[in-house]
């Protein structure tokens, strides 16, 4: 009974098990946590040093992508500058293997340019942490070689290191490859024709006095408003010569050296068949100043006139012409014009070589279409002796202020003639004035006034007391009276002198005087100019010494080559030309009468001159829409001035909102100090010769040229040129051939943009680009690709 108690007591008094109990499971639950603390910092240390090595491959493979970026670039800028260089020489004209060949030769340039470009290059200039002494930074090497393969270059084993901040690192190593683009020849732009102009004024240029400006290697285009402007204070051209394009003033003076073009052009109007043709065009020089081109120059013009005009209410002295200047007018390479050379003024030297080319001819009686060379001034000077190619497929005309039936002017017969050959023109005296009346069935004839010109007065009282006379019939021109220089009528000698008609006259009032024409305009002769021709033949056969009298007045010298000098000489009309044994008779010289069979070489007898006068024709308007002579590649919708057909109005406004200033600049991508390209929103004044300055563009204003200089000037409105000396302006077109590329940041366009050829036109793009830049784009990521690929 004892123990049953005792045992019972035991079993009652448990409070130590417990205990224990506690301690127990309080440890176990400890070990567990401590167990997760441990697997949970474990865990944390393993992602920790997971993500720091993710941190640093992607860190090295951004350090290989900034590589690439930069790869672009430069490859970017090698083909660019490969691809412009190329296309300088390229034409639509080529055929499909020269087209091929070009494309090969774009290729390999760029691989060339590209191969140098990168042999000294450190690629870690590319990388932007490449400093080692500030972590974390990217080390890049690789191998010294560049490799070159049909359509691509490689640079082997380049290999980027990246150390993070605590030393750890991450290496790529790659082989890339760097791809010719495959741009072909059916992209948008083509290098602008401008790169070989120096000079491209839309209305016109100006040589000011005092100014002897040497343009040299360069093409030049000066054009000119069809409506003509007003004439600006100090010039000395009148109101009436608006339609220059080319103005050299009194003393000043203009030299062009080895130009292949000098065009004076204008705007394109249409003429009564419906055809577009230029108007304007003219070269003109003022007083004393000149105009000289040098063999290896041509000029292009509608016509040209020297010595004159003189300015109105404004004394105009004529100087001793300067003896180291040379002539007024010099024109010693190929020279075109559409219609007249025309010598005015006084002491007016002229000299001509090389090929001279008039080749405007019309059988509609327009003077504007036909040229002819003309002596207007006196005491001439013409030096003809270098020509070896003299075409003149025109004649001249006797310009009239107003005539009886609104006529403008009147044919001539000679193709080369002074005022003097206009007395061949004037009816015999003996034939002017006259009245006839009927007695006894017979008609007889009468004298009243025999001459010719004659007071205004005089044929008024003529004309009133004949014409009312009920028995008497005016006859104010008869040929049936005897023409005492021909020993004949000129009725009787009619087919002698080219008539086959007997009454044509015109009638004209002119200060007071009557003038009485002979009008071969209103033949009825099958060719009415070479009826002239034969006229002018007969009258200058019978009154030699008074034409010979009348020409040394207005020509005191005249050398013009042999007649086995001329390659080729093609004259419509007749010309006068001072004898080979320098006859002087009675204090003039003695002239001869030649035409195109004077020369002695037959080369030219085959030569089509209408097929030949078109193709001069269709060149000078191609000249003057887009200053290239391929009249072919028109596309029909360039009816606008030079300066609206090859810039993009579109660009160049949205441009305008870049501008600082007077102007935006596009600036040199090494130096950005070096302003490349102006574009000036109105005027522009060019003081100095600006280092690195290629090219100006001008919207809405006008260019002053006070100084010598390098470039290309391109300006809608007027280029005048007033520095007192001399002016040197020229041009390098490899220089001017990389600024197309250039690139405005605010606007997105680069120069090429600016125009019509390349207004979509961005050669190498970024990828993002690509699909809102059309055809002639290259997307510069597909350039560079990689091979090997490794990372560690």
């Amino acid at each position: 009974m004892k123990d049953r108690c005792l045992i019972t007591k035991l079993h009652k008094d448990n409070n130590g098990m417990s205990m224990v109990m506690a301690i127990v499971v309080i440890s176990f639950v400890g070990l567990l946590l401590s167990i997760i603390m441990y697997m949970a910092l474990y865990n944390f240390e393993m992602k920790s040093q997971q993500f720091k090595i993710q941190e640093n491959y992607y860190s090295a493979e951004m350090a290989m992508n900034e590589i690439s970026a930069g790869l672009q670039m430069e490859a970017s800028g090698c083909f660019s500058e490969a691809y412009i260089s190329i296309m300088q020489k390229y034409s639509e004209s080529l055929t499909a293997e020269e087209k091929a060949a070009s494309e090969k030769q774009i290729w390999q340039k760029y691989k060339d340019t590209l191969i140098q470009q990168l042999s000294g290059k450190d690629f870690n200039d590319y990388v932007t942490r490449n400093d080692q002494n500030n972590p974390p930074y990217a080390v890049v090497t690789r191998s010294a070689s560049i490799t070159e393969y049909e359509d691509f270059v490689r640079i082997t084993n380049v290999k980027v290191v990246y150390t993070d901040e605590t030393g750890d690192t991450s290496i790529i190593e790659t082989d890339i490859n760097i791809k010719c683009p495959d741009i072909g020849f059916n992209t948008k732009f083509s290098l602008p024709i401008v790169v070989g102009y120096s000079l491209i004024a839309d209305d016109g240029i100006e040589v000011m006095g005092g100014t002897k400006t040497i343009i040299e290697g360069v093409s030049v285009y000066a054009g000119k408003n069809a409506s003509g402007s007003a004439n600006t204070e100090g010039s000395s051209i009148n109101s009436d010569d608006q339609d220059y394009a080319i103005i050299v003033n009194n003393t000043a003076g203009l030299s062009f050296k080895k130009c292949p073009y000098v065009v004076a052009g204008g705007d394109k109007v249409l003429d009564d068949n419906g055809n577009y043709v230029i108007s304007a065009g003219g070269i003109v020089t003022d007083g004393n100043g000149y105009f000289h081109a040098d063999s290896f120059s041509n000029v292009w013009a509608n016509n040209i006139r020297v010595g004159y005009p003189y300015y109105p209410n404004k004394k105009v002295i004529k100087t001793a012409f300067p003896s180291n200047t040379g002539s007024n007018l010099e024109l010693l390479g190929n020279t075109f014009v559409r219609d007249d050379l025309t010598i005015g003024g006084r002491s007016t030297s002229v000299e001509l070589a090389g090929g001279y080319y008039g080749y405007g001819q019309t059988s509609d009686f327009d003077s504007g279409e036909s040229s002819a060379i003309i002596f207007n001034g006196t005491n001439i000077k013409a030096n003809f002796s270098g020509l070896t190619n003299f075409v003149l497929l025109g004649n001249a005309y006797i310009g009239l202020s107003y005539v009886d039936d609104k006529k403008a002017n009147l044919p001539m017969g000679e193709s080369m003639t002074s005022k003097a050959g206009q007395l061949a023109y004037l009816v015999p005296y003996e034939c002017v004035g006259w009245y006839s009346y009927v007695d006894k069935g017979t008609t007889y004839y009468s004298p009243v006034l025999q001459r010719n010109p004659l007071p205004y007065a005089d044929y008024y009282e003529y004309y009133t007391d004949y014409s009312n006379s009920a028995d008497k019939t005016i006859l104010p021109v008869y040929y049936g009276a005897t023409v005492k220089s021909f020993g004949a009528s000129i009725a009787d000698g009619a087919d002698v002198y080219g008539l086959t008609d007997n009454a044509y006259a015109t009638v004209i009032k002119q200060d007071g005087w009557m003038y009485f024409y002979m009008d071969f305009s209103k033949s009825l002769a099958a060719d009415p100019q070479k009826a002239a021709g034969e006229f002018f033949k007969a009258y200058y056969e019978a009154n030699p010494e008074r034409m010979d009298r009348y020409l040394s007045a207005y020509i005191s010298e005249f050398a013009f080559p042999s007649n086995s000098e001329f390659i080729r000489l093609n004259l419509a009309g007749n010309i006068l030309i001072p004898r080979t044994d320098n006859t002087v008779n009675k204090g003039y010289v003695s002239w001869q009468l030649v035409d195109d069979s004077y020369a002695t070489s037959a080369e030219y007898s085959n030569i089509d001159t209408d097929a030949e006068a078109k193709i001069y024709n269709q060149s000078y308007f191609s000249l003057c829409t887009n200053l290239s002579v391929n009249y072919d590649a028109l596309t029909g919708e360039e009816d606008n001035s030079v300066y609206q057909n090859i810039i993009s109005e579109k660009n160049i406004e949205k441009l305008r909102s870049s501008k600082k200033g007077d102007y935006v600049a596009f600036c040199d991508p090494t130096n950005p100090e070096i302003e490349r390209v102006r574009v000036y929103y109105g005027d522009c004044t060019i003081t100095s010769d600006v280092p690195g300055l290629n090219m100006i563009i001008t919207v809405g204003g006008d260019v002053k040229v006070s100084s010598s200089f390098t470039g290309t000037i391109i300006c809608d409105g007027k280029i005048t040129i007033d520095k007192y000396g001399e002016v040197l302006i020229k041009n390098d077109p490899d220089a001017l051939s990389s600024v197309f590329t250039l690139e405005d940041k605010t606007t997105g366009l680069c120069v090429a943009n600016l125009f019509r050829s390349g207004e979509d036109f961005s050669l190498l793009e970024k990828s993002e680009n690509v699909e809102t830049i059309g055809e002639a784009t290259i997307n510069t990521a597909d350039l560079v690709t990689y091979s090997g690929w490794k990372k560690y």
